[in-house]
């Protein structure tokens, strides 16, 4: 009995040896998985046990395994330091995933402690990876073209809402433009390299090529008739080309010109805005307007010479389809056909980054970019007689480009990323790419 009694102490004992400590609460902030509320991301994370904690910092990217950018403190999505273990996210980018971090910070104001990091992955959403300077609606066969500078042509089916073809041109290439040719539907690329390619605009293979005897710049097609904007040194930058003969039948004189629009329905008018580096990189505007007879010879006009007064933008240049008057830039600039300045849209500190005319020219859609101290995106929509703010349609990505679409409304396309430009109006703040595509009413 006496040996049995030692043998239960001894146990005893040795499992009041065995017997741990409590291990001390782990300095750590949990972030949980973020919720999707509407079109903002609920973001909720632990606070830490033992942490003297008093702020949190934000911090999120745009791709699963990419650079954080913190927004608690600048930028895109402004949110102060909070105190809170809860924060809504309004200003999440459109995009297919949105990464997040926390960070706590002490009363002193540094970071102690780094919680986990999460993705979201929004369901369904498709993006257009492009970077394009241009982009193009080709409303009878629901197709959008994006042009790359670097010579890359992505077809996008709005059907079906797919990347349908891509191609590489090989050359830095310029503003093109479509028409139909013998029944063929057909796509005009200016290219550096002097020449013109041309494209079946349906299957993007390459159909023809028109030499233009210098680097060309913008194309515009009308009537069987291809106008090219080149870098001519003898002081005539368009050229009037046939289509069925390849060979020049025109040419005006004037300056430097970097995009042509045609004016609708006429034989023919075009408007040209020009952006030149010149010396010391200074960039400098110019307008000039040109008409032309059916065969391609220039003809006189009694447009009012450009005074520099106006910011211009090739980037953002439409046409309104009912009256002849023109819009550019950030300003929201109109000019009437005779290049006799008409009113700005410009109010407060908003962006312009494209426009759209409805089409009876009765509404101007003007993509907007506003920093307030965010960024944040809408179209804007106005009285084309009046100049007035008719209403706000927000998006949920940034305006790009812009299309009417008759009874469907307006195409929006739209970057992830913020589409903002300098004060010359022409450089783009931000590279614009991963494209969405919007139906706005």
């Amino acid at each position: 009995m006496r040996h049995s009694f030692v043998f239960v102490l001894l146990l005893l004992g040795c499992a009041a040896c065995s017997k741990k400590e409590p291990e001390p609460a782990k300095e750590e902030i949990v972030l949980n998985q973020p919720v999707l509320q509407g079109d903002s991301l609920v973001l909720t994370w632990s606070k830490p046990a033992n942490g003297d904690q008093t702020r949190y910092w934000i911090s999120r990217g745009t791709t699963p395994n990419g650079v954080l950018y913190d927004i608690s403190q600048n930028g895109d999505g402004y949110a102060p330091l909070i105190t809170a273990t809860r924060y809504v996210d309004k200003t999440a980018a459109y995009c297919p995933y949105l990464t997040y971090t926390v960070r706590g910070v002490g009363p002193d104001g540094l970071v102690t402690v780094v919680s986990n990091s999460v993705t979201f992955e929004r369901p369904g959403l498709k993006t257009i990876h492009a970077q394009p300077f241009d982009v193009q609606f080709d409303a009878q066969r629901r197709l959008l073209y994006f042009f790359g500078k670097t010579g890359v042509i992505t077809q996008y089916s709005l059907t079906t809402s797919e990347v349908t073809k891509t191609i590489a041109t090989a050359s830095i290439i310029g503003y093109s433009d479509r028409a139909t040719y013998n029944g063929v539907p057909e796509l005009y690329v200016p290219r550096q390299d002097g020449s013109v390619f041309v494209y079946n605009a349906e299957t993007l293979a390459k159909i023809d090529e028109i030499s233009v005897g210098a680097s060309a710049s913008s194309v515009v097609a009308n009537q069987g008739l291809l106008f090219v904007s080149v870098d001519d040194k003898t002081g005539h930058p368009l050229k009037v080309y046939s289509r069925a003969t390849k060979q020049q039948v025109g040419e005006a004189s004037g300056r430097k010109i970097t995009r042509l629009r045609m004016l609708p329905n006429s034989n023919t008018k075009l408007v040209a805005i020009t952006e030149d580096n010149g010396a010391g990189g200074r960039l400098t505007t110019d307008l000039q307007y040109f008409t032309f007879l059916a065969n391609g010879l220039p003809t006189p006009n009694a447009a009012i010479p450009y005074d520099g007064s106006q910011v211009l933008s090739t980037g953002i240049f439409e046409v309104c389809p009912a009256n002849n008057t023109f819009i550019t830039s950030r300003e929201g600039t109109i000019y009437k056909e005779n290049l006799q300045f008409e009113a700005k849209l410009l109010r407060g500190n908003i962006n312009y980054t494209s426009f759209a005319f409805d089409p009876t020219g009765r509404f101007i859609y003007g993509g907007a970019a506003t920093r307030s101290p965010s960024w944040t995106q809408s179209v804007e929509v106005y009285d084309a007689a009046s100049h007035t703010l008719s209403r706000i349609i927000p998006t949920k990505a940034y305006p790009f480009r812009l299309f009417a679409d008759g009874a469907n409304g307006i195409i929006a396309v739209g970057s992830i990323t913020v589409v903002a430009y300098k004060d010359n109006g022409m450089n783009r703040a931000e590279p614009v790419t991963d494209l969405v595509v919007e139906y706005l009413r």
